[in-house]
């Protein structure tokens, strides 16, 4: 558990240090995913704005591969998940209207993309807010966010960020840049 937020904060710290340069760094060729992603954040956004915890799931990949942290707690497996949300959120009140803001979008690969940004929950009595990380799978349903953590390892090597992801088939590794460019990089001690 400590070594998986250990490496959220890594990721977490490689992208802020890079900073607003992260949508720089975006391909023209990436423009269609990443308009397919940030409208499926509106639309996971408009589920919640009207009391819609499944619709809001629908952003996440259904099954097990779903995995979503908060503090010191990893909730496991998309129902898990749905189930948090709607125990945690039972009434419109306490849902609130959810607001992202400070989206950015790293296409990763083919079916690949890191997204970061900001959440807030606009209540009467409160404004509970904060970060949040995706890291995204395009898949027959179209995108979707959520992957098992033991599958996906980030760590930074350098001044780059990878990713480090274990075939279940085969049980070998792929290696995948996150961020940064991978010429001249090698396998930190720390990946």
């Amino acid at each position: 558990m400590l070594r998986l937020v250990a490496l959220a904060a890594c990721a977490l710290f490689a992208l802020l240090a890079g900073g607003s340069d992260v949508q720089a760094q975006q391909k023209p060729g990436n423009d269609a995913v990443v308009a397919e992603i940030r409208s499926l954040l509106d639309q996971q956004a408009a589920a919640w704005n009207r009391g819609d915890v499944d619709g809001y799931m629908n952003g996440y990949a259904r099954g097990e591969a779903t995995a979503f942290v908060s503090g010191d707690t990893v909730t496991r497996g998309w129902k898990t998940v749905r189930d948090r949300y709607a125990a945690k959120y039972d009434t419109r009140e306490k849902m609130g209207t959810l607001a992202f803001s400070e989206v950015a979008i790293e296409v990763t690969g083919a079916d690949a993309a890191f997204v970061t940004g900001r959440w807030e929950l606009a209540r009467t009595d409160d404004k509970p807010h904060g970060r949040f990380t995706l890291l995204m799978r395009k898949t027959p349903d179209g995108w979707r966010g959520g992957l098992r953590p033991h599958l996906v390892r980030l760590c930074v090597s350098g001044h780059h960020l990878h990713s480090w992801r274990q075939t279940a088939a085969t049980g070998d590794r792929e290696r995948g840049r996150v961020r940064g460019s991978s010429r001249g990089c090698r396998r930190s001690r720390r990946c």
